[in-house]
């Protein structure tokens, strides 16, 4: 099965602001799990326009076969990284769900107590993931 990598939306479409900047170790993790031969797609949350950026996440991952979800973020976006794991969960049961980021690296008790998640990530993800997977 595929693994599909999620750049969670970053701004509010409500408070008019629009600016993100590319997590870095997104594409670091994208970069290291393509050379050892898996299998990646990856979702921008931040690039999808006028529509449900869940329902695109759903319909990517039943489109997709997608096994695997990766996601991470800093601490203020635990909310929308939840919202991302719970939606996996809720097309495909049994995904396997790993976060990363400042949010895990920061508070890995807390934010596995937060979130529904199969495995959390501690500091760099680009050797971890590929380990895990």
């Amino acid at each position: 099965m595929k693994i599909l990598l999620v750049i969670p939306r970053f701004y509010d479409t409500k408070a008019g602001g629009r600016f993100y900047e590319m997590p870095l170790g997104l594409a670091y993790i994208n970069a290291a799990l393509r050379k050892a031969g898996f299998d990646v797609e990856c979702l921008n949350m931040n690039h999808i326009e006028d529509e449900d950026i869940y329902g695109v996440l759903r319909k990517t991952i039943i489109k997709g076969e997608i096994g695997y979800v990766l996601c991470g973020a800093i601490t203020p976006f635990i909310p929308v990284l939840k919202k991302v794991f719970d939606t996996a969960k809720e097309v495909r049961q049994n995904i396997v769900t790993i976060a990363g980021g400042g949010a895990v690296t920061s508070e890995p008790i807390a934010f596995a107590e937060l979130t529904d998640i199969d495995y959390a990530v501690v500091g760099e993800g680009e050797i971890t993931d590929v380990e895990l997977l």
